[in-house]
This record gives C-alpha cells, structure tokens and sequence, in this order.
C-alpha cells in the first residue's frame, strides 16, 4: 500500500486490521477516509480474509403432549424446528437444548425467539426460556 494511503490510514484508524474489519462491517465508514480507487480492493480483501466471530443462541424449550399419539407430535414439532435452522438437542423428558450459530446476534436473536414462540405455541402446557451468554 502506498503512502498516499498508508499515513491517512495510520492516523485515522491506527492500524490496518481496523480498517479491514470496518471494511466487513461498517463499509459505508471508510468512504469519507479512503479514495474509491483504493476501497473496492479493501473490501474485497478483508471479506475474503476477515472472518466474523459466530455467535451461538440457545435456550431451553419444554415440550408436552396430552394427546395419545402425543411423542408423533412432538417430533414432528422438533423436525419443524429443524428446518427453521434451529439445532436441537433432546436433554430429558419434557426438556430440550435448542441451539442457533449466527453472525449477527443483535438482528438474529428476535427472529429466534420468534421462532421459539412458534413451537411453544403448538402445545398448551410448552415454553422456553432464554440461556444467557
């Protein structure tokens, strides 16, 4: 990188590693700092190199059936949730782990809890609680 662009850089951002990962995050930042010439490279550069953390939501999820046929329901509930991209995990009789790997916890952590409420909902006496990180 040339000098034109490696002083501003140092300056404003004190190093290049802060640059590429508001390159992956926050592009729309470096506009103002950084010459067009130069930002489309960036940003393809620190896509391609900086990786995002992941971040795993879980939560306890207590299902129950009254219904004769009632194990046929929950597991059909389960392979619902499945394909909702939730990953569960079967803990003891009524209780389950229910897991979710993302990216992005702020904006995926209401979809999951949506998601939650929906499978809770399917049965009278089911809920969830939320684990904490």
């Amino acid at each position: 990188i040339n000098e034109e662009l490696k002083i501003p850089i140092i300056e404003k951002f004190g190093s290049f590693y802060e640059v590429f990962k508001l390159a992956v995050n926050k592009p729309h930042t470096l506009k103002k700092h950084i010459p067009d010439k130069y930002l489309e490279a960036i940003i393809e550069t620190a896509k391609k190199n900086i990786i995002k953390k992941e971040f795993e939501l879980k939560a306890r999820l207590f299902i129950q059936s009254s219904k004769p046929d009632g194990i046929n329901y929950i597991k059909d509930t389960l392979k619902k949730a499945e394909k909702m991209n939730l990953n569960i995990t079967y803990i003891s009789a009524p209780e389950y782990l229910v897991k979710h790997i993302t990216k992005d916890p702020k904006k995926d952590t209401r979809d999951f809890e949506e998601k939650l409420q929906k499978i809770a909902s399917m049965y009278e006496n089911s809920r969830y609680e939320i684990i904490e990180q």
